[in-house]
């Protein structure tokens, strides 16, 4: 455990030792039902404050996500605490009113809660269907932008910048239909690179051709998916 994590273990503790110090130095440790019934949806809602934040899958994109839910988890927290310190005070006899007030807010929270986070995972699925259908794209462009300076002659450089303007400019979404193209375009862009890199200039221009055969295919595919 790294010195930064035990900080924020310290820091965490900090309620709740202010909290009980407080709460036992005050009312002792013969209280009524109700209080310790007020005492524990205090210190649960505090647990879950702190256990949100690993609910969230750990993504840059995400961050906006995240915070959504721990503002719930924040409400929560707060809303528990201000009910829960008064009936500390007020000390009804019967811990029934208790009960009931503080099960009706944990089950809007809990709600609230769930719904947030199935609405983020479904959001995070798109986020990573989306990655991967760029990949392609961008992989392979900015492979052959490195690649367009190596080129021997004019005429190699400006075939290598029709396919780079080709792949750059294709449609971000893919279909299952196109990968074996999307596989066969990448696994070309890798060969044109090492032929060039170690100067062998038999198959260039027919692994280009390959390249645009195999991303024009791809293409015309999507956009017939994409009519249907």
């Amino acid at each position: 455990m790294n010195k930064k994590r035990i900080l924020w273990i310290l820091l965490d503790l900090v309620f709740l030792i202010i909290f009980n110090t407080i709460f036992f130095l005050l009312g002792g440790v013969h209280n009524k039902s109700s209080v310790w019934m007020a005492y524990g949806f205090i210190h649960f809602s505090y647990i879950m404050l702190l256990f949100t934040p690993s609910l969230c899958k750990r993504r840059t994109e995400q961050i906006e996500m995240r915070l959504s839910v721990d503002s719930v988890s924040l409400l929560y927290f707060w809303v528990t605490f201000v009910i829960g310190v008064v009936f500390i005070i007020v000390k009804p006899d019967t811990v029934k009113i208790c009960v009931v007030a503080n099960v009706v807010i944990t089950g809007v929270y809990a709600i609230v809660l769930l719904t947030s986070l199935l609405a983020n995972e479904y959001t995070a699925d798109n986020l990573d269907i989306h990655d991967k259908e760029l990949d392609y794209v961008k992989r392979g462009s900015t492979e052959l932008r490195a690649i367009i300076g190596l080129a021997n002659d004019k005429k190699t450089a400006k075939k290598m910048e029709f396919l780079y303007d080709l792949i750059y400019s294709s449609p971000v979404k893919s279909h299952p239909s196109v990968k074996v193209y999307e596989r066969n375009v990448l696994a070309l862009i890798e060969q044109l690179r090492i032929d060039i890199a170690n100067g062998d200039d038999t198959n260039i221009h027919s692994i280009m051709d390959k390249i645009k055969e195999n991303a024009e295919l791809r293409n015309r595919k999507l956009q017939m998916q994409s009519s249907t």
